[in-house]
């Protein structure tokens, strides 16, 4: 996961979401088209947490729009859900809103 966002690989990203989450919240064309025209210029967990079957960690992204160059930084708090059946964790709150700020 942290890999795919640092090298800005949306799509390849999308494979860790909860798929229930991704049915109930299916991304269009427009949004993944949206993910594609930006890139990241850093990843930095700032805060983690752990709690049973749970995580939650607190990550600041930083953010350069390709057209016009303007850097930012966003925070996001990325949701984790341990799937036993599948045994693996789950983003459970799907890609991180990189337009927050704007």
């Amino acid at each position: 996961w942290s890999a795919a966002i640092r090298w800005g690989d949306f799509e390849g990203a999308l494979n860790l979401v909860d798929p229930a989450w991704l049915e109930a919240n299916p991304l269009t064309d427009l949004e993944l088209e949206r993910y594609r025209q930006v890139q990241i210029s850093g990843y930095r967990d700032v805060g983690s947490s752990v709690e049973g079957d749970t995580a939650r960690r607190v990550i600041e992204i930083g953010v350069v729009n390709r057209h016009t160059l303007r850097a930012r930084e966003v925070r996001h708090v990325e949701q984790w859900r341990w799937d036993a059946d599948a045994e693996t964790w789950w983003v459970a709150n799907g890609l991180p809103n990189l337009w927050q700020e704007e």
